[in-house]
């Protein structure tokens, strides 16, 4: 299984899109039930979610609220199920607070890693392939992506550097060729470039470079298995009027997804995404 999710954290600004793929097929080549990663929103000011289980228009088939007041929102799968559910980051404790279910709630689990009144990104990715899906956090600074294999408080289990010191780059997480293990990538909203590598834990293998969007833009990146291929791509979500833009390949071009719109314009809501229901999801 394969996760991911990619998130801007400075102070209560937050951004988190995650992943969860298998792909399933029936006997005679008949499409059977799909594992397709649909897309989410949350609302920093509210703690809330709002999911959808199509990435078409329509309303939210959930609505949680689930965190403290400073809340990143992150989605996965914790607890090797099949099924994504929600997480938070809270950059003032120190602390991801994660749910087995897609419901309020005390959290399932909480896992301090790195600094309280953190000014990190954290991120959520299966590092190391075991299908469990724990934290890492962004230095960028350094420019380190500092990863934890399992679901405790503690330090780094690897740590690894990606992409320039002092970077204003939005970390990405997402397994970009299939692999069992994500990798890590970039956005660049200011030349409107997508960097992916496919190996989170070496400094080695830069999978794809590319354009996709305008440049200097306040579009937020969000990724995840549109297709149901194993692949995790790219796509974009524009707050000022609730669209996203999704695509089924690492590369350059327009969008394959129809554009759509999910959840309010303007309102400042954050984009996620996972496979919510595992894998009853048909595509639309």
């Amino acid at each position: 299984m394969i996760s991911l999710r990619a998130q801007i954290a400075n102070s209560a600004a937050a951004f988190a899109a995650t992943m969860f793929v298998a792909s399933s097929a029936i006997a005679g080549g008949v499409a059977g039930p799909t594992e397709v990663d649909t897309v989410g929103v949350f609302n920093p000011a509210a703690e809330g979610f709002f999911i959808t289980n199509t990435n078409v228009a329509g309303p939210a088939i959930a609505a949680v609220s689930f965190g403290p007041s400073d809340s990143a929102p992150l989605a996965g799968d914790f607890d090797d199920s099949g099924t994504d559910t929600i997480g938070v980051y809270s950059p003032s404790r120190g602390l991801f607070l994660l749910n087995n279910t897609v419901v309020p709630g005390l959290a399932d689990e909480s896992v301090r890693f790195g600094p309280v009144n953190s000014t990190l990104p954290g991120l959520i990715g299966d590092w190391n392939g075991d299908g469990v899906d724990t934290p890492g956090l962004y230095e960028a600074v350094g420019g380190n992506f500092l990863l934890r294999n399992s679901l405790t408080n503690g330090g780094a289990d690897v740590a690894t550097r990606f992409g320039p010191k002092n970077s204003t780059l939005t970390p990405l997480v997402g397994a970009w060729s299939g692999a069992a293990a994500d990798g890590i990538g970039f956005y660049d909203s200011v030349a409107g470039v997508f960097i992916l590598k496919d190996d989170a834990t070496s400094t080695a293998g830069v999978v794809a470079s590319f354009r996709f969007g305008p440049r200097n833009s306040n579009l937020l990146p969000i990724v995840g298995d549109w297709d149901d291929d194993g692949n995790v791509t790219i796509g974009l979500y524009d707050p000022a009027s609730g669209t996203f833009l999704l695509r089924n390949s690492n590369d350059s071009g327009a969008a394959d997804v129809t554009p759509f719109r999910f959840g309010a314009a303007g309102a400042g809501l954050l984009p996620i995404s996972g496979n919510w229901d595992g894998d009853i999801l048909t595509l639309p």
